[in-house]
């Protein structure tokens, strides 16, 4: 885990999330044992074990979709610490049934908000992949006036 600040570059991106969402799905693979070591003691971090990270991004997203009862998910990777809380909070106010992705100067990228679509026996293992691990994020909570996020 590579260093950046008073910690992780992980850690400032799940920081980051937590600005908006109070919780996390942490979608783990490569080094698997070794990230949940260092999260398994928090309970704000849900961890999950990818079997298929190889497959790439795609599988990472589906485990986190078959761990979370969120009607939205923030999507994101692990390894952007700066994204502020304003963009989580923007996409939010734009939400709807499709996904959003925030864009710059014609390109686009994470983080994204997606509409969960509820499929019967869907898990980690359906489909095929294609990229790396990222954060997702559920509908506000009343009680904290945050979104439940989830990173993978």
């Amino acid at each position: 885990m590579l260093p950046y600040g008073s910690g992780t570059i992980l850690d400032a991106s799940l920081k980051n999330a937590q600005a908006f969402c109070s919780r996390i799905i942490l979608v783990v693979g490569h080094r698997g044992a070794e990230l949940a070591a260092c999260y398994e003691n928090r309970p704000d971090i849900l961890i999950v074990h990818n079997p298929d990270y190889e497959l790439g991004l795609g599988s990472s997203i589906r485990c986190a979709l078959a761990a979370s009862d969120a009607d939205y998910l923030f999507i994101s990777h692990g390894d952007l610490p700066c994204i502020p809380r304003e963009v989580y909070q923007q996409l939010w106010l734009a939400r709807g049934e499709f996904a959003l992705f925030p864009s710059f100067e014609g390109g686009g990228g994470p983080p994204g908000l997606a509409a969960k679509i509820p499929r019967k026996g869907a898990g980690c293992r359906a489909g095929t992949g294609f990229g790396a691990p990222l954060v997702a994020a559920t509908s506000p909570s009343h009680h904290t006036g945050r979104e439940s996020c989830h990173p993978l």
